[in-house]
């Protein structure tokens, strides 16, 4: 009678036997640029018509866009600041608020509430590219698919909090996966990524 065991990797240890020799390290690095390059590509591609409207056919779009504008022009306008004031408090669903008048002196409140949508493009897809480097420990092009479902209906609806945040909990569970050996620092990193979470929306820490 024979026993045998089977192999279980752990999360960060990959499915298959890591290759040694310095030309498979070499490929898996300029595999790893291939993949990187091919999403940036990607989400250029599906955010790229964004930018070439003024208002975006999405149902919350007009509401975020007029209160980012009001939020990055305020204090610059004085009409607008004695017509309106500012009462923001540390509640989730605020990613939208803090990232737009912050980049909007340099790319204006309307470019930057895009490039917030696009910001939630990209992590899904970066998500997506780490969790397949963690379980099969190599890069490929299969998680690039993760673009169309990463255009999903609460994208489409603008619901733009919700899905910047849904793609940060997807690309730091890359993270924490990729991570063979987890130390007081990763925790504690992991915590920060759970805190801004709190701020982006409240689903996305559930998902988290």
């Amino acid at each position: 009678m024979q026993f045998s065991t089977a192999y279980r990797p752990r999360l960060g240890e990959g499915v298959f036997p890591s290759h040694s020799s310095a030309s498979a390290a070499t490929s898996a690095q300029l595999s790893g640029w291939l993949v990187w390059t091919v999403g940036a590509l990607l989400v250029g591609v599906v955010a790229l018509p964004m930018f070439c409207l003024d208002i975006l056919p999405m149902s919350d779009f007009p509401a975020h866009l007029a209160r980012v504008t009001l939020l990055s022009h305020r204090p610059l306008d004085p009409l607008l600041a004695r017509a309106w004031a500012i009462d923001m408090r540390w509640l989730p669903n605020l990613a939208m608020d803090v990232f737009v008048p912050a980049v909007a002196p340099w790319l204006g409140a309307e470019v930057g509430l895009k490039t917030f949508m696009t910001l939630g493009l990209a992590l899904w897809m970066a998500g997506a590219a780490l969790l397949y480097r963690a379980l099969w420990r190599e890069w490929g092009l299969q998680p690039l698919f993760a673009i169309f479902f990463a255009v999903n209906a609460p994208f489409y609806w603008c619901f733009a909090n919700y899905h910047v945040g849904a793609g940060l909990a997807l690309t730091a569970a890359g993270v924490w996966a990729l991570k063979a050996q987890r130390t007081p620092l990763t925790l504690a990193a992991m915590t920060l990524v759970a805190l801004v979470l709190l701020f982006c929306h409240l689903m996305a820490l559930a998902v988290f």
